[in-house]
């Protein structure tokens, strides 16, 4: 609309919209409020060959803030206008910077000017123009009028006359009280009404409201009612079934906080059609000419409580005036009692990062200070959105959201600026979902409105590098966390890039050893929906029986139906997945959708379970089937019709039945799915079964690269093993451990088979080997073919000390070359034959990594001798000889001999000495390991100890603290449970702040524990070590066996305040050292300031001086405090001789217990 004249004369000129949004519309045309009379006539004849539904032309009605139109100013400079409390600073003068609203008249009267529709009066008096202002000058144009009903009922139909100008909608009472404002009226026959008479927008009226409102009273019945056309909210056709047509016009003026609503009834549609469209774009055009959206105090207010909800970013900030229709409905003119009322049914509706703020409309004027808190907003996760209906030619318009096992919760609202809301949400969808081409969004409306989403990754906003996907993968999940009711940060993931299959997606275990609830596990599977970064996924050792037979009856909207290249899973089969559960939803999604993904791991998700009942269709119980494990189902419908990628496969630990058995049939009996590996270690598998697995994978013998069944109940039968194993020449990993297999003399391999093989990890443990066997695996250790071994587990085969002598000789290939191998021969009996293996090591014939665990030795000398070779040896790097058992503690020799090895040794980088604490065995160094430890003083290669359960102590933890302040090479220290007291470990965490090598020092929580028991027993006097205690008790005057519950908890409190305190600083230095800040720490000196190394019986001390006082016992703070009394009084007179021998008692208990004293009792 072009400024009239007047408006030229004053200054004013037509705002033009920013709205980012306005390119997604269809091109309007829009109509001058003043244009001339020979204007009309050419605009009749334009537009006489359709059916006009505007006098205006206008299609939508912009109610909205955008970031975009003013930028948003600054950011929140004035905040003390407003805080968490909602104190309004007094001192700020915004009435002289804002720019005022038009008034309507005189602006000596018009705030006096009585109203119906909710006291509007009430805003003149803030908003009355000065003298001389642009609104005084210019008139009134007439835009529409016409009869209408205000008033329903069977008894009371009120008419009255409503007139649209380009500033106002007014109520008379009838035509000729309009006709006194506006002459042009008169012109108009009354018997025909205006629409019968009048085809276009009045524009002869040049009578200004001012000479009108001087000629009435303001306290006169015949005023009129005004609504200043930018304050309205929405204007929408109510549908109630009625024979009649309603009018729902609704109007905020957040000035003086005062809201109202107006029914306007017709009997005709094209009438209310009519009215509809020419109020909608009359408010459009008078917001358009608005000098600022949204006033200064709302949109600070708005903003608070948004960072107050953590979810402002002034990027996605953006504000729409909605209001909640079912709470709006009312019948005829809003009382002004009832503000409030309809106060509470008008929102703002405000974007934030991740949700959807419903925030009320406060009420600025009732008080100097604004709350905010959770009850003045509602918040809706973006991203749980699903539906949205938005009407073409109307305002009314719904949102849907729904989170998972619940219903949907449907706002049925109304707003002038319904297509930018549903475009703003597309666009906030694709920011947060940037990856996904489907926003499970029912969409009901105009298509430009979804074409939103689209804009930003037409442009190539959100065309980025492959490796920005890991970082839209979190910003994707924390948009599902919030939406679900979840905490982002108890989600903990990693990605590793050293796998097979890299880069590797791990859902990690929660440090707590809480398992993760079913939303957060879907917040994580549906984040990882279309993300082409990773190339596996692992959910080993996650409990998924949350999802497993859990069916979501309230929604299908995330059910795959397709892969990425559109191909329909039931083009091949009879498959409908939105009759399956969660999990089987979840993980087919993750099949059909990553496209790059190549391996999946389920390892030990689900746990055994027994077989289900299932019943058929009549209800009748079926035996002998069951669910299954539902992931097996959902994965290989999908393989068998090569609609994925995936072809490894880890289901190791969950219990594999009958139906799952089936599915697998299905699917390995087409040699096209191509699987390179199907895992089934420990999931129950039985003779048969084991067999008809076996036969399956034949299929696939030409791309099969892994073979494992470990740890099943079944056996092998050597005849068909043979042969099953020939149809596998592409075999890389081999996992048999722990397997039975039929008796004989039969080879387990054929040498012919392996020699075909490139095998890159053999794992035999547990397995009785023939000679039949071993001589099989020894001639092809030394052929080249096994070069790409990396792995030989050989634990538990019943081997000896020569036959793990031979097989070093045959791993060795150059005397002194290191060969990159980890060789376990954990759990056999070495000693016997104990030469062959200590002349390989002394002649460097070993593999880089050597395990020799739980090994017994009768004779320790035996295992001197093997800690002597050890010293010179340069090709173990890695030496595991935990829980060895020796007949008695270590020797002195013994202990002399390990430290030799960590003085001498320059190869070893990791290194575990652990012992064992069982009820039956207890294997251990002894004492004398704290001597050997100061060898690590000097060593300048180790960089890994474990040292755990070996009973170190204080004296231990005091050896250990030397070494960790004098060695410069170690960074991982492993010493858990190894009874540690507060004190000890406080001297091992000081020693901490003055290494910066270390950056592992993982410490156990039941070395805490222990200590929280010694205390409760001392202090509860149920152990001798509370002895000492009750003698100082006794002295001071207070038993300790007497000591209250509340004593006993709070020497607990101080102990782990205590604990507390030592564990940050140890956090603290380790992330110091991890940063690689060297001794120039950005930790600051109160992070690293050595912590006090108070006792367990100083912290038992304290709580006896502190004990509660008891009239039986007396105080001795109130005995003290009268003998200082007494002194102050009689200066000459000598203290009684029982306080003086009472004092003396109590320093000479407190000096030998090691505690300074406080004559004056702390």
């Amino acid at each position: 609309m072009a400024p009239s004249s007047l408006n030229k004369k004053a200054g004013l000129t037509r705002r033009k919209s920013l709205n980012p949004f306005s390119s997604l519309r269809s091109s309007t045309s829009t109509t001058s409020c003043n244009k001339s009379t020979t204007d009309g006539p050419q605009l009749l004849k334009k537009n006489s060959t359709r059916k006009r539904s505007s006098i205006f032309g206008l299609k939508n009605v912009s109610n909205s803030y955008l970031p975009e139109q003013d930028e948003l100013q600054e950011e929140l400079q004035d905040d003390k206008m407003f805080t968490i409390t909602g104190r309004k600073n007094r001192n700020t003068k915004e009435e002289d910077d804002q720019v005022k609203r038009p008034s309507t008249g005189n602006s000596t009267r018009t705030s006096k000017l009585a109203s119906t529709f909710g006291s509007l009066g009430g805003q003149s008096s803030n908003n009355a123009s000065r003298p001389g202002s642009v609104q005084e000058m210019s008139p009134c144009t007439v835009l529409f009028d016409g009869e209408v009903q205000t008033t329903s009922g069977t008894f009371r139909k009120k008419k009255e006359w409503m007139v649209l100008t380009d500033k106002h909608l007014i109520r008379f009472k009838n035509q000729n009280q309009a006709a006194d404002a506006f002459p042009d009226i008169l012109s108009h026959s009354p018997n025909q009404g205006a629409f019968a008479k009048r085809r276009h927008i009045s524009s002869t009226s040049t009578t200004s409201m001012q000479d009108y409102q001087s000629t009435h009273s303001r306290t006169s019945v015949e005023s009129p009612n005004m609504i200043l056309l930018e304050h309205i909210v929405t204007a929408y056709r109510v549908e109630d079934g009625r024979p009649y047509f309603t009018i729902e016009v609704m109007w905020l003026d957040e000035s003086t906080s005062k809201a109202g609503s107006v029914q306007l009834i017709l009997q005709k549609p094209d009438e209310a059609d009519l009215w509809v469209s020419s109020l909608r774009g009359a408010a459009q055009k008078a917001r358009l000419l608005m000098s600022e959206p949204f006033p200064e105090h709302v949109l600070k207010y708005l903003k608070i409580a948004l960072k107050w909800n953590e979810d402002f970013d002034r990027t996605r900030f953006n504000i729409f005036r909605v209001a909640h229709r079912a709470a709006a409905a009312k019948n005829g003119p809003t009382p002004a009692d009832d503000t409030h009322k309809l106060r509470a049914s008008m929102s703002y509706l405000v974007f934030g990062i991740n949700f959807i703020h419903m925030v009320r409309v406060p009420n600025f004027s009732s008080r100097s200070d604004v709350s905010v808190s959770s009850e003045e907003a509602t918040l809706y996760g973006m991203a749980s959105v699903v539906g949205m209906n938005i009407r073409d030619a109307d305002e009314r318009f719904e949102l849907q959201f729904r989170s998972p096992l619940k219903r949907v919760e449907t706002l049925e609202l109304a707003s002038s600026a319904t297509f930018d809301i549903a475009s703003y949400i597309f666009r906030a969808l694709r920011y947060l979902m940037p990856l996904t081409p489907d926003l499970h969004v029912n969409f009901k409306g105009p298509s430009h409105c979804r074409a939103a989403a689209n804009i930003a990754v037409e442009s190539g906003e959100y065309i980025v590098e492959r490796e920005a996907e890991c970082l839209f993968f979190e910003r994707t999940l924390n948009a599902y966390c919030f939406a679900y009711g979840s905490k982002p940060s108890r989600i903990h993931f990693s990605v590793n890039f050293e796998a097979a299959d890299a880069p590797e997606f791990r859902l990690v275990p929660h440090p707590d050893g809480s398992a993760y609830t079913a939303e957060e596990i879907l917040a994580v599977m549906r984040s990882l929906r279309y993300n082409t970064y990773f190339s596996a996924l692992s959910f080993r050792n996650i409990d998924l029986n949350c999802l497993h037979g859990v069916r979501d009856p309230f929604g299908t909207e995330y059910v795959v139906w397709h892969n990425l290249d559109n191909n329909h899973i039931n083009k091949y089969w009879n498959h409908k997945p939105d009759k399956m559960s969660l999990l089987y939803q979840e993980v087919q999604a993750l099949t059909l959708l990553c496209r790059n993904v190549r391996k999946m791991d389920f390892s030990n998700c689900l746990p055994r379970c027994r077989v289900k009942d299932t019943y058929d269709a009549e209800g009748l119980l079926e035996v002998g089937k069951d669910l299954g494990s539902e992931i097996v189902s959902a994965i290989l419908i999908v393989c068998r019709s090569r609609m994925t990628a995936v072809t490894w496969l880890s289901l190791n630990g969950i219990e594999i039945g009958e139906a799952d058995l089936e599915h697998m049939h299905n699917a390995l009996k087409d040699s096209r799915a191509r699987f390179r590996a199907l895992e089934v270690s420990r999931c129950g598998l039985t003779d048969s079964k084991i067999a008809k697995f076996l036969r399956m994978l034949e299929k696939q013998g030409k791309t099969l690269e892994c073979l494992n069944i470990s740890d099943n109940p079944g056996r092998l039968h050597l005849g068909t093993f043979q042969a099953t194993l020939s149809r596998f020449p592409k075999l890389r990993i081999i996992d048999l451990s722990r397997l039975a297999k039929t008796t004989g003399d039969e080879t387990l391999f054929v040498p012919e088979v392996m020699y075909n093989w490139r095998l890159e990890e053999l794992h035999l443990g547990g397995v009785s080997l023939n000679e039949a066997t071993l001589q099989s695996v020894l001639d092809y250790l030394t052929l080249d073919v096994s070069d790409c071994l990396r792995v030989l587990s050989l634990n538990r085969c019943n081997l000896d000390g020569n036959q793990v002598g031979i097989f070093m000789e045959a791993i060795s290939r150059n005397p002194g070359e290191i060969r990159e191998l980890r060789l376990d021969v954990s759990s056999n009996g070495l000693e016997n034959g104990i030469d062959s293996i200590i002349e390989a090591i002394k002649e460097n014939k070993t593999p880089s990594q050597l395990i020799m665990q739980m090994i017994e030795f009768a004779k320790e000398r035996h295992f001197r001798r093997l800690l002597d070779v050890l010293c010179d040896n340069t090709t173990i790097r890695v030496l595991d000889i935990s829980k060895a058992s020796l007949p008695l503690d270590a020797s002195p020799e013994t202990c002399f001999a390990l430290k030799e090895l960590f003085v001498k040794n320059r190869t070893l980088q990791d290194l575990d000495i652990s012992g064992e604490h069982a009820h039956l065995e207890d294997s251990r160094f002894g004492i004398g390991l704290n001597q050997a430890l100061t060898g690590l003083v000097d060593n300048t290669t180790l960089q890994t100890l474990r040292i755990e359960h070996q009973r170190l102590g204080f004296e231990g933890a005091s050896t250990l603290a030397t070494v960790i302040r004098k060695n410069s090479s170690l960074r991982h220290i492993h010493c858990g449970q190894n009874g540690f007291t507060l004190q000890a470990f406080t001297g091992l965490v000081s020693a901490l702040e003055q290494n910066y090598t270390v950056v592992m020092l993982p410490f156990t929580p039941e070395d805490e524990e222990k200590s929280m028991k010694r205390m409760k027993d001392s202090l509860n006097g149920s152990s001798q070590n509370a002895n000492p205690v009750r003698r100082i008790g006794a002295v001071l005057g207070v038993a300790s066996a007497e000591m209250t519950e509340q004593d006993v908890k709070m020497a607990e409190e101080m102990l782990e305040k205590q604990w507390k305190a030592v564990n940050e600083k140890l956090a603290a230095s380790l992330e110091r050292n991890r940063a690689g800040l060297g001794s120039e720490t950005a930790l600051g000196n109160d992070s690293i300031r050595p912590v006090s190394g108070i006792s367990e019986g100083g912290i038992m001390q304290q709580a006896i001086d502190s004990t509660t006082p008891r009239a039986e016992l007396g105080d001795p703070v109130d005995f003290f405090a009268d003998q200082m009394a007494d002194m102050s009084l009689n200066q000459q007179e000598d203290e009684t001789p029982a306080a003086e021998a009472g004092l003396k008692r109590a320093s000479a208990v407190s000096s030998k217990a090691g505690f300074e004293w406080d004559s004056a009792w702390g």
